[in-house]
């Protein structure tokens, strides 16, 4: 897994490529270990708010794997990538690690601060 800064004057970051070999039915192992160490370090670095990232429409047990580490979805991005002669979608996820999500609660709901907590 990568962390690149995002766009938000440097207050999110992305979570790229983490694909983790399946492994004993897909709860708690080493997906949900390396997510978790990736908000980890993230709530270590000064200014960092939130974590982005994109999963493939239809793969229910990623989205479920980051769901169950506070990620939550924000929008489908249709043919986002193509792939041999046709598309897939990507969802759009993002988790907030300073200011939990109630739970259930919806992203899009809530108002961000522009100010932050830099």
């Amino acid at each position: 897994m990568e962390m690149r800064r995002g766009y938000l004057e440097r207050r999110a970051l992305s979570l790229a490529n983490g694909h983790p070999a399946p492994s004993s039915g897909g709860r708690g192992g080493i997906g949900h270990e390396l997510v978790n160490a990736v908000l980890a370090e993230a709530r270590s670095r000064r200014g960092m708010r939130v974590i982005q990232l994109t999963v493939t429409d239809g793969n229910r047990a990623a989205q479920s794997l980051y769901e169950r580490c506070g990620f939550a979805p924000f929008g489908v991005e249709p043919f986002a990538v193509a792939v041999g002669t046709g598309f897939v979608s990507k969802v759009h996820m993002w988790c907030d690690f300073v200011k939990p999500q109630a739970e259930g609660g919806s992203p899009s709901s809530s108002r961000i601060n522009a100010d932050s907590r830099a």
